[in-house]
Parts: C-alpha cells; sequence; structure tokens
C-alpha cells in the first residue's frame, strides 16, 4: 500500500438518502487505500459522508492515525443497541422534539413493514392508542345514540338498554374482525384482536336478552339501525382521531422549525446524543481537533486554518470575502442546500461575493450545539466589531440587522464557516428534519427590508451534484454513486466496464388502476427534482464513473430503524463499489485501465465541441473586434488579447475547412462518443 503522499488524486459525489448513508463509510475507506481526496462533495446524506471523509482525510493529513479505519467502523457502531436497547443509534440520531414524541413514535411503528395494510393498521392502532380522546367519543355518541331505541324495544329500562348498545358495538366490531381476517391481514393481529372481541361477543349474547321479547320486525329494525349507526360513529371517532394528530403534529412542526427533529438537544451531555450534535463531535475526533477550541471548518480542509486574532482591520475583513480558488485548496469539500423561500439552489462554500446572509442566534442555539454556536457568535461579533471601529472613522456607522426585536448576526465567511452547519444545512429533509432560518435584505423594495430564507435539503435541487468538480479535461478521476430502486437482472453493485453500459435507464411500469393517478403525480414531483441528474447518467464520460448501487424497500431512506444486519448489508455493498472502482481505474499493471479510457473519451468529447465552436459562422463576424475594443478600451493589452484568441478561433476555423476540404471523412464530431453533449456558460451555483 502506497504512502497517502504517493497516491494519486481522486473527486469523489455522493448521493443523498437519509439513512442511505451507512453505504459510504467501506467506501470511502476502501478508495482511501489507493487514493487521496481531493474535492468531496454530496447532497444531504451524501453531504455527511462527504463531510465525514473530508474530516477524515484532514485527520490522516495531520498526523491523526487510523481515521479511515475509523469511518470504516461506523456502521458497526451505528447498528449497535443503544438507550432501551430496543433501537440502534442510527434511530435513536433522529431525536423528536418534546410536543412531537408521540407523533414520531406513531410514524415510525410503520416502518419496516413489508405489508401495506399492516403498516396502516398499525399507523391506525398507534393513533387510538394515543389520541384516544376522540374513539371513546365516537363510541359513546354510539351507545347514546342508541339507547332510546334499547328501551323502547327492551321495557324503557335504562340500563340493560345502554349497556346493551355498548355491546352491540362489540358484537359489530366481531363483524369489522371478520373482514379484517378476509383482506389478509397477519395471525398476529387477528390473535390480538380476537382476544379482545371474544369477551365483548359473550357480553353482547348476554345483555341482548331484553330484545328477545320484541316482535321480529322490532328486533330487525334495532339491528338495522345499529349497522348504520356503528360505521357513522367511527368513521366520525377515526376522523377526529386523524384531524387531532394532523393538528398537534402541524403546531409542534410550526415551532420546531417545520421538522419533527431539529438535530440538536438539551442538556448536551443527554445519551445517545441528537444528530448534528453527533455529528459535530464525530468530524472533530476523525479531524483531531476535539480538543481546539473551534469546530471544524472550511479553512482547515484549505490548509489555512481560520486565526480571529490575525484579522484586525477593516482590509483584513474585506480579504475574506475573496474566495480562495478550488485548485489552491489543499481539500476541498462541496455540498448542496436549496433556499425554498428564494427557489434557489447554493452551494456551500457560498460562491464568491454572493449575497451575505444572517441568522438568528437564539434559533440558532435550538438547532446547533453549544460548543458550534459560541464560535458562531465569537467569529460574527468579532468581526462585526472591526466593522463599526471602521464606520465610526468614517462617520457611516450602521447598526446591526434586525428582525423584529431580535437582534442578527452575519454568516461567518466561508473559510471561518464550521463544516457541521453546511452539512445541516444540506440535511434538512422536509418533515423530518426540521428547515434551517436564515435572513437576507430584499433589494426590490423600499428600505431594504430584512425577510427570513428557509433552507431546506439540498437533494430538492440536485441529489448527485456531478457539476461540481467537473472539467473539460480533468487531472484525476472524480468517482461518483447513485443510490436507486432494485430493478431485475442487474447486481446489486455495477459498474459499466466500459463506454457501451448503462446507457438505458431502467424505470417500472407504471399501474393502470384507480391509484395510478397518485403514481402518476408522485412521478412528476420525482422528474421535477431528478431530471438534471438522471440525464447526465448516460452520457459518454459520467456513466463510466457512476457506480449504480441498490435499496430493497426495507433499506435507506426514511427506515431509521434498520436491523444491524441490513446496516451492515448496506455497508458491504459499499465496500464492494469501492472495489469496482478501484479495479476498473486502478487496475495492476497489464489489466484494462478504465481512466486511460476516461481520458480518451473526455478529450474527444472536448475536442468535437471546440470543433463544434470554431465553425460556428459567428465566430468569423468581424464586428466581434469592435466588441473586444469597446469592451477592454481602458485596457489595452488585454483588448489586443480579446483580438487575437478570436484570431486563433477563426484560425481554427479556416485550418478545419482546409482540412475537410483534402479529406472529407475527417471531423473529430464523427469520432465524439454519443450521445454528444453540448457546450454553454452555465451560472455558479
Amino acid at each position: 500500500m502506497a504512502e497517502p503522499d504517493k497516491r494519486p488524486y481522486c473527486d469523489l459525489i455522493m448521493k443523498g438518502g437519509i439513512t442511505s448513508g451507512v453505504i459510504y463509510p467501506r467506501l470511502m475507506s476502501g478508495l482511501a487505500k489507493v487514493y487521496r481526496f481531493k474535492s468531496i462533495g454530496g447532497t444531504s446524506a451524501g453531504a455527511i459522508a462527504a463531510a465525514g471523509c473530508a474530516a477524515a482525510e484532514y485527520g490522516r493529513n495531520n498526523g491523526v492515525p487510523g481515521t479511515f479505519d475509523e469511518l470504516e467502523r461506523l456502521p458497526g457502531e451505528l447498528g449497535k443497541p443503544v438507550g432501551d436497547g430496543k433501537n440502534s443509534l442510527l434511530f435513536h440520531l433522529f431525536q423528536p422534539a418534546e410536543p412531537l414524541v408521540r407523533h414520531f413514535r406513531v410514524l415510525t411503528d410503520m416502518l419496516n413493514q413489508k405489508n401495506k395494510k399492516a403498516a396502516a393498521l398499525k399507523v391506525l392502532t398507534a393513533m387510538l392508542r394515543i389520541f384516544w380522546p376522540p374513539a371513546v367519543l365516537g363510541m359513546a355518541a354510539f351507545a347514546i345514540l342508541l339507547t332510546p331505541v334499547f328501551m323502547a324495544a327492551g321495557g324503557h329500562s335504562l340500563l340493560p338498554a345502554f349497556t346493551a348498545a355498548l355491546v352491540l358495538g362489540g358484537a359489530s366490531a366481531l363483524l369489522l374482525w371478520i373482514l379484517a381476517a378476509l383482506l389478509g391481514l397477519p395471525e398476529s393481529v387477528l390473535a390480538a384482536v380476537c382476544k379482545v372481541i371474544a369477551p365483548i361477543a359473550l357480553l353482547t349474547l348476554l345483555y341482548s336478552l331484553p330484545l328477545v321479547g320484541a316482535s321480529p320486525p322490532v328486533a330487525l329494525l334495532v339491528a338495522l339501525i345499529s349497522i348504520i349507526v356503528l360505521p357513522a360513529c367511527l368513521v366520525l371517532a377515526l376522523s377526529a382521531t386523524a384531524l387531532l394528530f394532523g393538528k398537534s403534529l402541524l403546531d409542534g412542526m410550526a415551532k420546531n422549525f417545520y421538522g419533527i427533529c431539529s438535530g440538536h438537544q438539551e442538556p448536551a451531555d443527554q445519551r445517545p446524543q441528537a444528530l448534528t450534535d453527533w455529528l459535530t463531535q464525530y468530524f472533530d475526533q476523525l479531524a483531531g481537533l476535539s480538543d481546539q477550541p473551534m469546530p471544524l471548518t472550511f479553512g482547515h480542509l484549505w490548509g489555512a486554518p481560520p486565526n480571529l486574532a490575525a484579522i484586525n482591520t477593516y482590509q483584513d475583513v474585506e480579504n475574506l470575502s475573496n474566495e480562495m480558488p478550488r485548485a489552491d485548496r489543499k481539500l476541498n469539500l462541496e455540498v448542496m442546500t436549496t433556499a425554498v423561500s428564494k427557489n434557489m439552489a447554493f452551494a456551500i462554500p457560498f460562491r464568491e461575493r454572493s449575497e451575505p446572509f444572517f441568522y438568528d442566534p437564539q434559533e440558532w442555539s435550538a438547532l446547533f450545539p453549544e460548543r458550534v454556536m459560541t464560535y458562531l457568535n465569537q467569529v460574527a461579533d468579532h468581526i462585526e466589531g472591526i466593522k463599526q471601529q471602521n464606520a465610526r472613522h468614517n462617520h457611516q456607522r450602521r447598526p446591526l440587522p434586525e428582525f423584529g426585536d431580535r437582534q442578527l448576526r452575519r454568516l461567518p465567511p466561508n473559510c471561518f464557516l464550521p463544516v457541521v452547519v453546511a452539512v445541516r444545512m444540506s440535511l434538512s429533509f422536509p418533515i423530518l428534519l426540521s428547515a434551517i432560518p436564515l435572513y437576507s435584505r430584499d433589494y426590490t423594495m423600499a428600505g431594504h427590508p430584512m425577510k427570513r430564507v428557509w433552507f431546506s435539503d439540498g437533494g430538492l435541487a440536485s441529489n448527485i451534484p456531478l457539476h461540481m468538480f467537473d472539467a473539460p479535461l480533468p487531472n484525476h478521476p472524480t468517482f461518483a454513486v447513485n443510490l436507486k430502486e432494485m430493478q431485475p437482472e442487474t447486481p446489486r453493485v455495477h459498474l459499466p466496464q466500459n463506454n457501451g453500459g448503462n446507457q438505458s435507464r431502467f424505470w417500472k411500469e407504471p399501474p393502470t388502476d384507480s391509484f395510478g393517478l397518485f403514481n402518476l403525480l408522485w412521478e412528476m414531483v420525482n422528474t421535477m427534482q431528478s431530471w438534471r441528474d438522471e440525464i447526465q447518467f448516460p452520457y459518454p464520460g459520467y456513466r463510466d464513473r457512476i457506480v449504480q448501487i441498490s435499496q430493497r424497500d426495507n433499506e435507506g431512506g426514511l427506515n431509521l430503524n434498520m436491523p444491524k444486519e441490513v446496516i451492515e448489508e448496506l455497508s458491504h455493498a459499499g465496500g464492494q463499489a469501492a472495489d469496482l472502482l478501484i479495479q476498473r481505474f486502478n487496475p495492476p499493471p497489464g489489466a484494462p485501465n478504465g481512466w486511460e479510457d476516461h481520458q480518451e473519451l473526455r478529450l474527444k468529447t472536448f475536442l468535437s465541441l471546440l470543433e463544434e465552436i470554431s465553425l460556428n459562422p459567428t465566430v468569423l463576424a468581424p464586428h466581434w473586434d469592435q466588441v473586444a475594443n469597446r469592451c477592454y478600451q481602458t485596457r489595452g493589452p488585454a483588448s489586443a488579447l480579446a483580438r487575437r484568441l478570436l484570431q486563433r478561433l477563426r484560425d481554427m476555423n479556416a485550418d478545419i475547412l482546409q482540412t475537410q476540404v483534402m479529406s472529407p471523412h475527417i471531423t473529430l464530431g464523427k469520432e465524439a462518443p454519443r450521445p454528444r453533449p453540448t457546450l454553454r456558460i452555465t451560472p455558479k451555483i
């Protein structure tokens, strides 16, 4: 095994998927045995994995022993039972806010249920058990409504009539149990229901004796009325229970930044820890910074650890806005997030000179541990103090922005930004994890008021952001991992062995029954979210470096309480993915070299696009020289350089045309792999 500084570089992009992140530790540790990581990126759970990989690489580069071995052991640790011993550490990382504990319990009752009917019954049973008052009131209403009927039929005796009405409900429940049996519910569920219904059915027989003396028409009428009233009361009770559940869930989420789990729990020493608290500690441990006053930041990864004491003047503050070029960063980490209030996607670190965002320390203290908040506030106060001092010298003092009655602080520059903050902003999975509130000025309105901006899951915009590190002619491979549903006739872990593989994409046959509309709407949402990612998979230069890992219905995603053996199996798939990438892109001498094949693909694609540009007739237009003179008229050398570059394009055009006249069959476009991409200028995310 080569020394870390002797190994070749690679980049790695990982797809989001909540608990699917257990796939990645062995993938990263496997690649780390052969490669050094240069750029790592991801979304949601992929952002967690990317940050863990960056922290482990930073630790390895700075003498912390066994960082990737520690990372490789993580799936086993996540699968161990903790707390009450009933669930794993992975499950306990998702700790609901206090008002939402019961709701979380109801929703998690249906996890890992293969039978959808059984899952629905478990949720319904849990709702009735926890939110029981509406159900009791519904059955009481049934008894009260039928009491006069029983009194008329049974001699006007109130007590026997009332009790008979109650137990008749039990008889009707017995019929419902028979219906449930016909629907094919599990035997364990039927047995539990039978234990409750059997004694009620017996009491029904005893208390129905007052009806024995009634005439058959009267008894039949009472039975018909019961059959009509019972379902109505049952539907009313269930509807009231569902409404109570839904309203209390929405009220609790509104107070918890629209999520069931915030990721942070007090007191800080609570065990097991909540997700964000655990991530903070884990990243710092891998990086060897647990005993340092600041958490792991982007500046650490870049090779320029932030030094607040060195920021003493306003010019120092201004210099912080100058982004360190990606090529100069020793280790580059980037994650995706979505500013849903702005309908915008952002990469973190934020692009150079991007709009400033502000945070409310009181709000964020409910989302991040004290270690992170102390550091953030310290950085914000120090930088703001220098700005205010400069403003006093220039007689332009500006107060800190406010939102309502709260004073806001500016989010630190990228080099000072804690990695865990970026990860949490990428990880805000809707409903399960709270959104992250930030604030920004609206310059379209008079007075430029501060407005809240909700940041949510980065996967809403791009769940496998391959665009992050791509170059027309890369110096080292950028690997990507795509997580997908299990599909027939395809291995669980798959990587094409040449450019001819993975050109087609599998999809499920859509249903055509009454529920087909819901499937259609769901697929519309999936398409809006993932078409940008999906369109890259079949393209040359992409498909040969994207390893595909399939997951079953009970694996990854929202399966928070996966058994240890399922976590281990997913983790093993990640190790297989690393082996496939290494075998193809870093093979032993004499074996087919996937990296060389990939370089050829990229060169052919790039040169064919360059040929296409140079053949564009607009390049030959002389007015572009005049435009260049206007653009750079205050900078003579720049104007001359611009004109020379335009002339080079014209020379290329003439060269290509002359070659085609002499040898019409020679064209780089014909040599380019298919399908051919297009070259265009796009904004930086």
